[in-house]
């Protein structure tokens, strides 16, 4: 493709000589009226665009083929229109055995054409691609999974997989690495809400500060659960100045973790504050689930 537009343009112009005149031979033709129908149901924007033939590449499964398109096509900054076609590709990429050596980029390339989900009839499985990349791999690739979370936020897939992601990298990751992405997903979230609907109204703001409560609340459980106790509760405190609003099960769940440590001076100071709450009670310590280490090749988390 990038050697055909190389090509130099005729310094001729054409010669109409060589085309046929019109005749009554072609009126005579009968043309099949499923190709009539076909021909004349498509609009303008499904007759042709640039990238439709990396669409087709897409759906006949010529993956290697497809790559090599659309690397032409962002070397000639063509702009490829989204489609889901291109979810194959994403999903190829994770189950090759063994993994591509570079796999987060050739995932997160297709992962990036993708529709939005307002702009999709039916939404992804984003699921599958979830289960891929989290749970059914031998490594933990904890980069390509940041990728995958902060791409389909922007999307506004964080409600489909958000909590999943939080979860791996605030266990796996460096607890800074972890909390930024965590504030580049809701902020991704945000922008695709004012892209796709303009001003936020009271519906899309009390959806985004329910996606925050709930990520944010898993981000400190995760902590707990995997003994980091006092960076949940710098979090926590982090959270107060953002005024963003945790569970009330969060609340209990880290008080119970600050006491079954020793830390009294953290767990005296959580209970007094206002968000609390009088009626807050540790989570007895039976209720801690029992964790193992693992070695990961991402940031290492601070134990």
């Amino acid at each position: 493709m990038k050697a055909l537009k190389d090509i130099p343009y005729p310094s001729t112009s054409s010669d109409p000589s060589i085309f046929e005149s019109w005749s009554g031979e072609y009126d005579r033709v009968r043309i099949p009226w499923s190709i009539k129908r076909l021909s004349f149901s498509r609009s303008a924007d499904q007759r042709y665009h640039a990238s439709r033939l990396l669409e087709q590449l897409s759906w006949n499964g010529d993956f290697a083929e497809a790559e090599q398109v659309r690397q032409e096509l962002v070397e000639m900054n063509v702009p490829i229109r989204p489609s889901r076609v291109y979810y194959n590709l994403a999903w190829n990429v994770l189950r090759q055995r063994p993994p591509p050596p570079n796999l987060t980029e050739t995932f997160t390339n297709w992962l990036s054409l993708l529709p939005n989900m307002t702009n999709d009839q039916k939404p992804l499985n984003i699921g599958q691609l979830s289960s891929a990349l989290l749970f059914n791999s031998h490594h933990l690739d904890l980069e390509t999974i940041a990728q995958f979370g902060i791409i389909l936020s922007s999307k506004g897939y964080i409600r489909k997989m958000g909590s999943s992601v939080v979860a791996c990298l605030t266990r796996h990751a460096d607890s800074d690495v972890s909390s930024r992405i965590l504030d580049e997903m809701i902020a991704a979230d945000y922008a695709y809400n004012r892209s796709q609907f303009g001003a936020i109204d009271n519906t899309s703001t009390g959806r985004q500060r329910h996606t925050i409560k709930r990520l944010w609340s898993i981000a400190i459980r995760t902590h707990c659960t995997a003994g980091r106790p006092e960076v949940a509760f710098r979090m926590v405190k982090r959270a107060h100045e953002h005024d963003f609003r945790l569970t009330k099960f969060t609340y209990e769940y880290l008080l119970g973790k600050l006491e079954a440590d020793g830390l009294d001076d953290l767990a005296a100071e959580l209970r007094a504050h206002p968000c609390c709450g009088q009626g807050c009670q540790s989570m007895p310590r039976t209720l801690y689930p029992i964790l193992t280490s693992t070695k990961w090749t991402f940031v290492a988390a601070k134990q």
